[in-house]
């Protein structure tokens, strides 16, 4: 199997025999369970037969192998880490280890991950917060790294992965996710020219806005759901884990009440949550930034909340005119027609568009904080840490 071609699993081992001359027999020494499967035996009694580990381990189909037949992630990863630094003609230090986990190991299992349809973006957040935590020391770290890269490896599952990591290095570590510090949050001065959606009971997009470009296809809330997280380590179903580095683990949640209306609200992140207005481009503040000691960062010259400007950027239009308006007198509309399955009537964007991006304010005004949930709207723009920038949009439900 080519390295194209790989699964996470057989990323795992491909990855430890390139970078640490670790054997598929001795890799599945460390990581097989003892604990004996319906037939008797365990996995690890069969790591000396070649054809079985090649066939119903490293090559295994995606989605065919089950926990149990691994051994807890954190033990597994600590036999790995000491076995590869107590090699005698090729010993690492916990540097090189951490080097080839960040660099090109990490490269290789994050295209199998990729190739097994998962968050790729999940996994370099969590690997980022957890190796970037204060106070941890360079074999702390790189035990934390390989506790995730071996729990993704052998799960082919982000999230479980990430779980377990997250997990795993609070319960023996501590509590020291990193959290890049606030850049200021900036006034909008964008402004898009729409009418408010009416509609009763509709789906709301979060469409990713990265220096004035679409990402990607919008993610879809249904107003019938719990609603979502977005932060870099919400690992729910459905949560959004792309975003940028000053986004929160458990940033802001979205969701729909009984009567159709949408909400967002903050959970508690350090470096803020707005919402600028569609209609006029005024600035909600949901949350200011906060300092290390918990405190909002407020300044007595920080603009107001309404700020006004030229009117460029995004433009979401209601039933009659669904665009997003990408460059002057230019309309791009969705085609609704024969859409099925997952293809939604979309109010208000296009893919890989350009649009303007909001540009940065000095600072934010605590004073203009809320408390509380903010009702949101298509065309509105969500922004988290001052960096990461959504666009509202509005579909049909399923």
């Amino acid at each position: 199997m080519t390295e194209a071609h790989l699964t996470p699993c057989g990323a795992l081992f491909a990855v430890m025999k390139k970078h640490g001359g670790m054997s598929y027999k001795e890799l599945a020494s460390l990581v097989l369970s003892g604990k004996p499967l319906t037939d008797g035996r365990s996995p690890a009694s069969r790591v000396s037969d070649r054809t079985w580990v090649s066939r119903f381990i490293v090559h295994a189909p995606v989605g065919s192998l089950q926990d149990r037949y691994f051994s807890d992630f954190g033990v597994s990863s600590l036999r790995i880490v000491s076995r590869l630094k107590a090699r005698e003609k090729r010993a690492l230090s916990s540097e090189q280890i951490l080097g080839f986990i960040m660099g090109d190991g990490g490269t290789m299992m994050k295209q199998a991950l990729s190739a097994a349809h998962q968050d790729v973006a999940l996994y370099d957040n969590v690997l980022a917060r957890l190796i970037g935590g204060a106070g941890y020391t360079n074999d702390e770290r790189v035990e934390i790294a390989m506790t995730l890269f071996v729990a993704a490896g052998c799960t082919a599952d982000v999230r479980k992965a990430a779980r377990f990591a997250v997990s795993y290095a609070k319960s023996v570590h501590g509590d020291n996710l990193a959290t890049t510090p606030a850049a200021s949050l900036g006034d909008a001065d964008v402004a898009p020219d729409r009418e408010r959606m009416e509609h009763a009971r509709f789906a709301l997009g979060l469409v990713r806005v990265v220096d004035g470009y679409v990402k990607g296809d919008a993610r879809w809330v249904s107003p019938d759901s719990s609603g979502i997280e977005i932060g870099a380590l919400a690992l729910g179903e459905g949560d959004i884990a792309d975003v940028g580095p000053r986004v929160s683990g458990r940033h802001a949640h979205v969701w729909c009440d009984e009567g159709g209306r949408w909400f967002v609200e903050d959970l508690g992140s350090r470096n803020g949550t707005v919402v600028v207005s569609g209609v006029d481009r005024g600035k909600i503040v949901v949350a200011p930034p906060r300092d290390e000691a918990g405190a909002t960062v407020a300044d007595s010259t920080s603009a107001s909340a309404k700020t006004s400007g030229d009117e460029v950027g995004p433009q979401v239009k209601g039933d009659e005119g669904a665009c997003m308006k990408c460059d002057e007198g230019a309309d791009v509309a969705p085609d609704a027609e024969g859409a099925t399955g997952a293809e939604r009537d979309i109010i208000g964007i296009e893919s890989s568009e350009a649009i303007d991006p909001v540009e940065p304010d000095e600072h934010i005004d605590a004073e203009l904080a809320v408390s509380e949930a903010v009702e949101i709207h298509p065309g509105d723009e969500l922004i988290l840490a001052g960096d990461t920038v959504f666009a509202l949009v509005a579909g049909l439900p399923e």
